[in-house]
């Protein structure tokens, strides 16, 4: 026994993961980790929502569109309508001419998803700390709180998902419980009003969990008396029953406030759909950047900007927290890599899904924004928290701490002196790796701190120009990351 327990204890926890052991019994400590998540989140989506006090970015096609349903009229647009009936609950409320009101919903889901990300890590790897670290990446990453501070779509489809994704490792560890069939009935609602959230990237969240359920199923002993092929068959098919009804019935408000009638107005919404991506390929927008530049965060841009009557400028920029943003990458490929010698179902599910999402952009020809990235790098924050809680734990190999510190090397270079900060900061990161390969002490926890400390501070340092508080013109160059002459320069996009 101690022999199995020293072979453990050498084992990553992303190794040793059994998505079948279940995260054991909730405790106290869980509540108070969930409410401080929670409460952290709340306060950063809910402060000074309703400013800016006019449509920002797509808000001035998405709002507009929630309030028909105030008013019983007819929008053509080619996303399903479920994202935008929570924008108009919101103004159904409390009035349409509030900005926080058709922000409301958002600001709720995106705050919601902190909760369930804790919950989704803590399961995925029976570890508080993993759920613990994904809930605060995803508390301090510029797009996730941005989309949750305006109103659309994102955050909705991306929150559903995370839903599903719990739901589906909880399924897996509810099987010897009785509770797979009400499990996998929730299930397949989250994914149908995923589906009916957004077009395109949710089709990927089904695909994503139908399919990981058959390989989880057929590597497990199917009941006595039951063939494993007609397990699997039964189980697509209740989930993608409910899924089907969810779907559908995300659409009952267009049947009963925009005079919608029978199948033929479904059909005549696939129509339209069709019709609007064809003509859409054509389009230019210099917001837009290829599917290769998001994982690098190359092209964030300006959402809505505003030059205040004291001089100072009032910015929301979409861009990511660049700590977080490389590190996640790195945490991506070091999951990648383990994968080839030592498989295991969650990681193999967080790779998987990271490069399903990122893959499915790339024939597409229309534009494409950095928020298309978003579900990838969900799932590559997940799997940074894993990383690092290994680092924390002292499991982590000295070549996977390298690289993660090696990740910080963007981040300081480009805030400091353009391409020479960024050469002065690789050199000097190449130095300390070199140095941490040879260390004989134990150096996971100072590599851990290091990176949460300083992705922190680069949330305090960008939070300005994530919420529109206003600041002068210097302090927006200075934070406009890759900005710098030498590296790129997205001023020339300002709105």
């Amino acid at each position: 026994m101690k022999a199995a327990a020293r072979e453990m204890n050498a084992r990553p926890i992303a190794d040793r993961a059994d998505a079948l052991a279940g995260p054991g019994k909730w405790s106290q400590t869980d509540s108070v980790l969930l409410f401080v998540v929670l409460a952290a989140t709340a306060a950063t989506r809910f402060w000074r929502l309703g400013y800016p006090g006019e449509p920002v970015f797509d808000e001035g096609n998405f709002v507009g569109q929630a309030g028909t349903y105030l008013h019983g009229e007819q929008y053509i647009d080619p996303h399903p309508p479920f994202a935008r009936e929570l924008i108009a609950l919101g103004m159904w409320l409390f009035g349409p001419a509030h900005a926080w009101a058709w922000r409301l919903s958002d600001a709720a889901v995106g705050t919601a998803l902190a909760g369930i990300t804790y919950a989704l890590g803590r399961r995925m790897f029976a570890s508080r700390l993993v759920g613990a670290l994904a809930a605060s990446f995803i508390l301090l990453d510029g797009l996730f709180l941005v989309d949750s501070r305006t109103g659309v779509l994102e955050i909705v489809y991306l929150t559903l998902a995370a839903v599903a994704y719990l739901l589906f490792f909880k399924f897996l560890q509810d099987l010897n419980h009785g509770h797979g069939k009400r499990t996998l009935i929730l299930l397949g609602i989250s994914l149908g009003l995923c589906l009916g959230a957004k077009l395109l990237l949710p089709g990927v969240t089904f695909l994503l969990v139908i399919g990981f359920l058959a390989v989880a199923m057929a590597a497990q002993p199917p009941p006595p008396g039951e063939a494993r092929g007609r397990l699997i068959l039964g189980i697509w098919l209740l989930v993608a029953s409910t899924a089907t009804l969810a779907y559908v019935a995300a659409f009952l408000p267009n049947y009963l406030l925009l005079g919608w009638g029978g199948v033929h107005a479904l059909v005549t919404y696939g129509r339209d759909v069709l019709w609007y991506e064809s003509h859409a390929q054509e389009a230019f927008d210099p917001r837009s950047s290829p599917w290769w530049s998001w994982p690098l965060l190359l092209h964030p841009f300006i959402y809505w900007q505003a030059t205040l009557d004291s001089g100072q400028v009032s910015t929301i920029w979409f861009g990511g927290n660049p700590v977080l943003w490389w590190a996640s990458l790195a945490a991506i490929c070091i999951l990648s890599i383990r994968l080839i010698s030592r498989p295991s179902l969650p990681a193999a599910f967080l790779v998987s899904g990271y490069f399903s999402y990122l893959v499915i952009e790339i024939p597409i020809t229309r534009p494409m924004y950095l928020y298309h990235y978003m579900p990838s790098q969900y799932l590559a924050y997940v799997a940074l928290a894993v990383v690092l809680s290994e680092c924390w734990r002292g499991e982590a190999r000295r070549w996977e701490q390298a690289l993660l510190l090696a990740a910080l090397a963007p981040s300081a270079g480009l805030e400091i002196a353009g391409t020479a900060g960024i050469y002065a900061a690789a050199a000097v990161l190449i130095a300390i790796c070199v140095a941490l390969l040879w260390q004989p002490r134990a150096t996971g926890k100072p590599v851990c701190v290091s990176l949460i400390a300083a992705a922190i501070a680069a949330f305090v340092y960008f939070f300005p120009i994530w919420t529109g508080l206003p600041i002068s013109p210097d302090a927006l160059d200075a934070r406009l990351w890759m900005h710098q002459a030498g590296v790129c320069d997205w001023t020339s996009i300002r709105m």
